[in-house]
């Protein structure tokens, strides 16, 4: 950060974030000029969360002109398993999808679509689905259920709402598991909406 201005700048009070993120600039006060850096804590599993993030981060200064000065911190949060043996995968779970790129093809705007893809575990552990996040408000996804025994199946059905998109579409759905070999998996759809 810096101070772009001629009268040196302080930080006056804690700043404003969520509880899982901690914010410090350091020094506290720069003068003309000057820089320092701004320090974040982020608390991945105090936000209980999963995939990409956005957040808002504010301080309050002694600048007269605008005494609030506001970023946004993103991340992308995901689970971290440690390594495993040999033995320990072989037991673990295992999210098998049954396609992971589907043509959705032509149609108008007006036509809702909706497709089903088989989730399987196929792994030796009980399967659990931790989040299913889609990229865009124009597409849904849910399944049956969200935890699943070993060797069992469920659907997840998603639902495309193409109003007022036109031409080529690229959209994703995300799952995150906790199959300690691929805990992040996706679901690419394409489609073209005709005009």
């Amino acid at each position: 950060v810096v101070n772009g201005g001629e009268s040196p700048v302080t930080v006056t009070a804690a700043p404003l974030t969520p509880a899982y993120i901690k914010a410090q600039v350091m020094p506290a006060t720069l003068g003309p000029g000057e820089k320092g850096v701004i320090r974040i804590g982020y608390n991945g599993k105090m936000r209980n969360a999963y995939g990409f993030q956005s957040d808002n981060v504010e301080f309050i200064t002694n600048d007269e002109a605008m005494s609030r000065k506001s970023f946004s911190v993103y991340a992308t949060l995901e689970d971290s398993f440690p390594e495993l043996s040999k033995e320990e995968l072989a037991k673990a779970p295992r999210l098998v999808l049954g396609e992971s790129l589907l043509d959705l093809g032509r149609f108008p705007s007006s036509t809702n679509i909706e497709r089903k893809v088989t989730i399987t575990n196929t792994g030796k552990k009980e399967l659990s689905l931790q989040a299913i996040q889609a990229n865009c408000e124009c597409l849904t996804a849910t399944t049956e259920v969200n935890t699943l025994a070993p060797g069992k199946s469920t659907q997840l059905t998603l639902h495309f709402n193409p109003a007022q998109r036109k031409g080529t579409q690229q959209k994703f759905i995300t799952l995150y598991s906790n199959d300690p070999v691929n805990p992040v998996q996706r679901i690419s759809l394409t489609a073209y909406i005709e005009y």
